[in-house]
């Protein structure tokens, strides 16, 4: 595996309810206005707030990493993008300050500079790499695909990164990402190298799958009470507290969202839950290839009165190893199944 985690800001309004810590949170961070293709993005910044706006997700444990993200300056913004290891101590970051960029080492010293590599009121990708090594570290950004500052033989700290944050700072102005990737370079091409300006699709449920063992309230089948645009919370839902009870549903496919993809990296199932009784709840996340049901074997451990958003992402079908093509996204199924239950 390397790709570990794609978000598209597309099915959820204010929490960040895909990344595992949120510090510092001043709502609203989802615009439901700005985006590069639908309209959810993230906004960082702006001089609505006070204090800097902290967001990042644990990533695998592995010593070089990629993240690449669409941004919107509509003037002036600043904001970093950082990889960090397990202690939280910093290992390199990128800082876009427009109109310029600055690559930083591990104790926040320029190691390199972009002047003018921002464009105002213009989308533009882009990708950050960062390899930990205490002596060889490696630190380098590109926008829209091309090199715009790069340094090496740093000290990046030396130990695996574990988490990418992005930390905002009060501007005048907001800025935006949209369609962010994070992968590892420890897999095989084109998986684990720059992917270029991608873009990430919601394709939500569009008809009820091979098994649904869950009761839905609030609409007239299980699917309907799943296929936010927005996730809308307890208005409507399913639900089901017994061991192995089991949901799927069929997908819309890119034909008919008018969609015809190129090359295509990943696919990720998307789930939000909580929990509503007092002992402990636990699932799995899975896709549904030919009846068949696949996980990547972690099991999430539901919360109590806050729907978490939980993520299960394949660079290949899981059916046969194979790449992805559109029609292997088209025949395959989103789920989850209850693992665990304390009663």
């Amino acid at each position: 595996m390397t790709m570990v985690f794609i978000d598209s800001f597309d099915h959820y309004t204010e929490r960040l309810d895909k990344w595992d810590t949120i510090q510092q949170v001043q709502a609203p961070l989802i615009s439901t206005t700005e985006g590069r293709f639908l309209n959810g993005s993230l906004k960082v910044g702006g001089g609505s707030r006070s204090g800097d706006l902290t967001k990042f997700i644990k990533v695998l444990d592995q010593y070089e990493y990629i993240a690449g993200f669409a941004v919107y300056f509509p003037s002036d913004c600043f904001f970093d993008v950082k990889f960090h290891d397990v202690t939280g101590a910093k290992c390199g970051e990128v800082t876009l300050a427009s109109p310029d960029m600055q690559l930083g080492n591990k104790d926040g010293t320029t190691v390199a500079t972009a002047p003018s590599s921002i464009t105002a009121a213009t989308w533009q990708f882009v990708e950050f790499r960062c390899k930990s090594h205490a002596t060889l570290g490696e630190l380098e950004v590109r926008v829209d695909g091309t090199i715009v500052a790069s340094a090496t033989s740093l000290n990046t700290r030396g130990t695996p990164i574990t988490q990418i944050r992005v930390e905002a700072h009060p501007t005048s102005d907001d800025a935006y990402i949209d369609d962010l990737y994070v992968l590892n370079t420890a897999g095989l091409a084109p998986h684990n190298s720059f992917l270029g300006d991608t873009r990430i699709t919601v394709l939500r449920p569009k008809a009820n799958g091979n098994t649904n063992n869950f009761t839905p309230t609030g609409a007239a089948s299980n699917f309907q009470a799943v296929d936010d645009v927005l996730n809308d919370g307890d208005t409507t839902f399913v639900e089901a507290g017994q061991v192995f009870a089991k949901e799927d549903y069929d997908n819309f496919n890119f034909a008919e969202l008018g969609l015809s993809p190129g090359t295509i990296y990943g696919v990720q199932v998307v789930n939000a839950a909580q929990k509503t009784d007092a002992g402990q709840l636990r699932y799995v996340d899975q896709m549904v290839v030919g009846g068949v049901r696949y996980t990547d074997g972690s099991e999430v451990t539901a919360t109590t009165g806050l729907y978490k958003m939980t993520t299960f992402i394949s660079d290949k079908d899981p059916s046969d190893n194979a790449t992805w093509t559109e029609s292997k996204v088209a025949a395959v199924g989103s789920g989850f199944e209850i693992t665990f239950r304390e009663i």
